[in-house]
């Protein structure tokens, strides 16, 4: 699809091509896991204690309301930010807001990658 529209693909995740302009591709969460950009935000926040009441939330879907163990990240996700003061919030919302740990190391390969653009 790139290469329809004259632009060079990159050979792999992260990889510049070369000429301009530059193309690259970061797969969320981390370039190697399967998930989502709300898997990546979760991991920021694994040790928050919210967490657990998540997980157990989760866990009481699935045993005793019947959910299969299909529960997503996103899904997890809105369930956190249930916890915060604002709970209607979208994911960049809930960022701007604090929700999210942007210091957390879980973001540093997005962030090199968005620096080396």
């Amino acid at each position: 699809m790139l290469e329809s529209a004259g632009l060079g693909a990159p050979d792999a995740p992260m990889v510049l091509t070369q000429g301009k302009p530059r193309v690259a591709v970061f797969v969320l969460p981390d370039c190697a896991s399967p998930g989502t950009l709300e898997s990546l935000c979760l991991s920021a926040v694994a040790c928050d204690p919210a967490m657990q009441c998540v997980e157990q939330y989760v866990q009481c879907l699935e045993e005793a309301a019947g959910m299969p163990h299909c529960i997503s990240d996103k899904a997890r996700a809105h369930a956190f930010l249930a916890t915060r003061t604002k709970p209607d919030l979208r994911v960049g919302e809930a960022a701007q807001a604090g929700h999210w740990n942007l210091d957390s190391p879980v973001y540093d390969p997005l962030k090199s990658f968005l620096r080396a653009l």
